[in-house]
C-alpha cells in the first residue's frame, strides 16, 4: 500500500511542478500588462502575448489538472 501511495504522490508532484513551470511565465506576462510603457510590448504586441499565454496554459489544463475535469464529469453523470 505504501508503494502505491508513493507512486501516486510522485505522479501528483510531477504534475504540480509542470503546472508551476508553465504558470509562472503566464503570471509574469499578465502582471507586466499593467506596467506603463511595457518593455515586453517592444518584442511583440499584446495580442501575440495572449497567444503565448494560451500556449503556456494548455499543458496546465490538459495535463496537470485534467483529473479534476474527469472527476467533475463523473459527478455530473452520477
Amino acid at each position: 500500500m505504501q508503494e502505491n501511495d508513493d507512486k501516486t504522490y510522485q505522479k501528483l508532484l510531477l504534475k504540480f511542478k509542470i503546472a508551476v513551470i508553465f504558470t509562472a511565465p503566464i503570471f509574469i506576462i499578465a502582471i507586466t500588462e499593467m506596467i506603463p510603457n511595457n518593455p515586453m510590448f517592444k518584442l511583440m504586441d499584446l495580442k501575440y502575448w495572449n497567444f503565448v499565454e494560451l500556449g503556456l496554459s494548455i499543458p496546465v489544463v490538459f495535463y496537470a489538472t485534467w483529473m479534476f475535469f474527469e472527476r467533475a464529469w463523473r459527478s455530473v453523470v452520477t
